[in-house]
This record gives structure tokens, C-alpha cells and sequence, in this order.
């Protein structure tokens, strides 16, 4: 979920040593998957909130020695014995800090280390949860990984150590990268850009994904942070069939209404009229020129892709009714479009 894009810093707490179990394990964000091996087949289980997990949004994996498998989400800890989840919560366990969740660590002597989204670091031990607000580098802190050294000490990313070592001139410039769609709410990034050190952020937005504009741009252009923006262009605007089933999808979902569904493609009215040449042009076009956008982002292995997308780029700003259009039908939006990349069914 809180990808650095430079490491990190060395924190000294007193602490036991600390060694890492291997296991072989996947986390996505449709939840939990198990891939075990039996005379070199695989099979694939599937562990969602409807088996236990306390949310689908798993950050962190660790096969403790004990033979425990412990998950880290947005919802709190669980730990699974291969039958069933039991799950920690600030509601249901004394001493827990926080329900979000980044990441784990084990030590040498089996305490569990947890770093937080929001409120620094607790340790777990004897199944007593201890947190640690006296320790000003982590105090209401994300800690996005968590390692031993060698001596005993642990080393912890988080922000503030980023800074040190920016003083320090270490580190010329320090950028953050959003996971867009395992936080389609972008609710690291909102609260990440309110602080030093970054300078420049990467994420998604597009007009089918229009919460940036609310939840970062002010921010970034308040605190003169550049932007990079992914997923402007995806399966959406590019593959009709894709496209139609998707907005059945919301219309389903009840996130938009039925009516867009009557008139053909519901993304029709972008290039009517001469509008833009394209829907891609269209989505390009309109992204580039939001107000606290610097740099679009898109990749392809074709020529004359990039020749088309760059002209896009080029072009003016949609007309001002097309725009109003598109924040009033899809501004509610949330995460939709974050397809990875990769072929689709249609």
C-alpha cells in the first residue's frame, strides 16, 4: 500500500532479535490466496471476510516459526491456523493502536512487530498488544516495512527518516507512489501529501476515477508537489465490449443509472460532434488539463500509439461542457477503470 520510492532509516528500539519464516504466499486484493504444492501440483484456496479475514485488503504476509499465518489489513490482524482466522482489533484487543495495518515482523524470540498506517509501531508478545508513542520517529507514523539488522536493531521505513536523511543531503529528492487499486479511496495518499519530505507523488486519476481531484490536488498544489498520473487510459476507454460490460456493471451496482445505458455507448457524447477524436483522446485530453496535473504517464510497445497519445496530450482542453458533463455523470465514481495491465475477455 505505501510504496517508498527511497529507503528508509535505522531505528534502535530494545527489542529481541528477530528472523523471518519463508513461506510461499500471495496476497491480492480481492483477499487472501493459499497456493500449496502436493507432488509439484498447485492448487489455489481462496480466503476472504466470508471465511474470517477482518477485510479484503491484505498489506502484509508472515508464516511465523510456530507455523501461524498472520495478515496484516486494513481491518486489523488475524492470524490463520490453515481452518480458520482469528482476528485482533482495536475493539477486541487491549493495547492495539490502529485497524490499518502494513506490516509485520518477527523476532528471535517470537514477538510479533506490526507497522501501522497511522499510529507507529506495536509489538505483540504473549498475546498482549504494546505500542510505542515515546519513540518520536514512528509516533502517529506510517511504517511501510519493518527488518532486523544483524546487531538487534530494527529498521523501519517511515517518513521522518526520510527527511534525516534528505538533511543529511543522502537524498537529493524523495517521490510516493499510491498502489491504486489496492486503495482505490486513496486513503494513504491523502493523508501521506499533508507531509514532508515528498516533492513529487505518482498516482491514479481519470475520468472514470475522479477523487484526486478533491482528496490530493489542492493538497499537491498548496504544498507545490508535482503529480504523474497512471491509469488515464485503460481496457475502459479502449475496448467497446470491455466498456459496455463495465457500465452494466455500475448501472447493476446501482452507482449510475439505467438511462446511460439507452442511447448506444455511454462515453458516446465525448467524441459527438466532433468533440475529440477519440475516446482514448478524449481521456487523455481531459486529464492532462486538470488544474494540479503535471506529467501523464502511458506505456505501449507501438509507434504509432505513441505518436497518437502525445497529440492527445498536445491538444487543447475539452470544451467546458463536456467537462461539466463528465464531473456531474461519473465525479462519485470511486475506483473504477484500475484495470491491471493485460488482456481482457472482450
Amino acid at each position: 500500500m505505501f510504496d517508498l520510492l527511497t529507503t528508509i532509516s535505522n531505528f534502535r528500539i530494545p527489542w529481541r532479535r528477530a528472523a523471518l519464516s519463508s513461506a510461499t504466499l500471495l496476497s491480492v486484493l480481492a483477499g487472501l490466496f493459499l497456493v500449496c504444492t502436493a507432488q509439484s501440483q498447485y492448487s489455489v484456496e481462496v480466503r476472504t471476510v466470508d471465511d474470517g479475514l477482518p477485510q479484503n485488503s491484505v498489506n502484509a504476509i508472515l508464516q511465523t516459526r510456530d507455523g501461524y499465518i498472520w495478515m496484516a489489513t486494513n481491518g486489523g490482524l488475524a492470524r490463520y491456523d490453515g481452518v480458520r482466522f482469528k482476528t485482533f482489533e482495536v475493539g477486541n484487543s487491549a493495547g492495539m493502536t490502529s485497524n490499518r495495518l502494513l506490516s509485520l515482523c518477527e523476532d528471535r524470540e517470537g514477538s510479533l512487530w506490526i507497522g501501522t498506517e497511522n499510529q507507529g509501531l506495536m509489538r505483540f508478545e504473549d498475546g498482549l498488544f504494546t505500542s510505542y508513542p515515546e519513540v518520536e520517529d514512528v509516533k502517529n507514523r506510517a511504517v511501510a516495512g519493518i527488518i532486523e539488522t544483524r546487531e538487534g536493531g530494527v529498521w523501519m521505513a517511515t517518513a521522518t527518516a526520510l527527511v534525516r536523511l534528505k538533511e543529511q543531503g543522502k537524498v537529493r529528492h524523495v517521490g510516493i507512489t499510491e498502489t491504486s487499486p489496492n486503495d482505490p479511496e486513496q486513503r494513504m495518499l491523502t493523508q501521506a501529501i499533508q507531509e514532508a519530505p515528498w516533492e513529487v507523488t505518482m498516482l491514479a486519476y481519470s475520468l472514470m476515477n475522479q477523487g484526486a481531484r478533491h482528496r490530493i490536488f489542492p493538497a499537491t498544489r498548496r504544498r507545490g508537489v508535482g503529480t504523474l498520473l497512471m491509469f488515464v487510459v485503460r481496457n475502459l476507454f479502449s475496448k467497446a465490449a470491455y466498456r459496455h460490460d463495465i457500465f452494466a456493471r455500475l448501472v447493476e451496482q446501482g452507482h449510475l443509472d439505467a438511462s446511460i445505458l439507452a442511447d448506444g455507448d455511454p462515453l458516446g457524447f465525448l467524441v459527438a460532434e466532433g468533440a475529440a477524436e477519440s475516446i482514448t483522446d478524449a481521456a487523455y485530453r481531459y486529464a492532462r488539463h486538470e488544474q494540479g496535473v503535471d506529467v501523464v504517464l502511458f506505456g505501449t510497445g507501438d509507434k504509432a500509439h505513441v505518436k497518437d497519445n502525445v497529440d492527445s496530450i498536445l491538444r487543447p482542453s475539452l470544451a467546458p461542457r463536456i467537462i461539466e458533463r463528465i464531473h456531474a455523470t461519473f465525479g462519485h465514481l470511486t475506483g473504477v477503470g484500475l484495470d491491471r495491465p493485460g488482456p481482457v475477455k472482450k
